[in-house]
């Protein structure tokens, strides 16, 4: 493990030098991927109960899937509904009686709560993806060990510590996140 941590500062290492070789290029390089995000609002949204919520969701130009999530204290973070060029592909994870989503063109996407109850409560999470295949089949794949540019000096951290357990990702790029009672990675 010594051995894989030393790698790892080294290469991180290299980085850096590069970095101060080619400084002006990199933060222009930084900079873009700074602006360049999906646009969520409204930030922060408190509501009376039995009211209609509506959040929106830009995704990042060019992309044609946007993703909503769902992270409460309890359940953890799931996936409620992803959507393709306006259609709904998996809805799945929404409570369709009361959660209804859709995507009218390919700049937003809303999510809308028709009443608004108390088990609501939660933070609500999208974003957005390029997909150009879709397929079923779920596949291993592993977590980056490392995120050399993480803001998270603990995310960081954490990465050094254990390579993390395998997760399975649907090909086409949608975590899949296990359901309550299901080990979690």
């Amino acid at each position: 493990q010594d051995n894989w941590i030393t790698c790892i500062f080294g290469y991180c290492q290299l980085l850096f030098q590069l970095c101060f070789l080619f400084c002006p290029q990199i933060l222009c390089l930084f900079t873009e991927l700074i602006d360049a995000g999906v646009t969520q609002t409204p930030r922060h949204k408190v509501t009376e109960m039995g009211q209609e919520v509506t959040m929106r969701c830009q995704p990042i130009l060019g992309h044609n899937t946007v993703f909503w999530y769902r992270q409460t204290m309890m359940q953890g973070l799931e996936l409620l509904v992803y959507l393709r060029n306006k259609a709904s592909l998996d809805d799945s994870g929404m409570p369709k009686d009361r959660f209804s989503a859709e995507m009218p063109d390919a700049s937003l996407a809303t999510l809308k709560i028709q009443p608004s109850e108390p088990r609501d409560s939660a933070v609500y999470l999208c974003a957005s993806g390029l997909v150009t295949v879709l397929q079923n089949r779920l596949l291993p794949v592993q977590k980056p060990w490392c995120f050399l540019f993480s803001s998270s000096t603990q995310q960081l951290s954490a990465a050094f510590l254990a390579p993390p357990p395998a997760q399975e990702v649907r090909r086409f790029g949608v975590p899949h996140v296990p359901r309550q009672g299901k080990n979690r990675s």
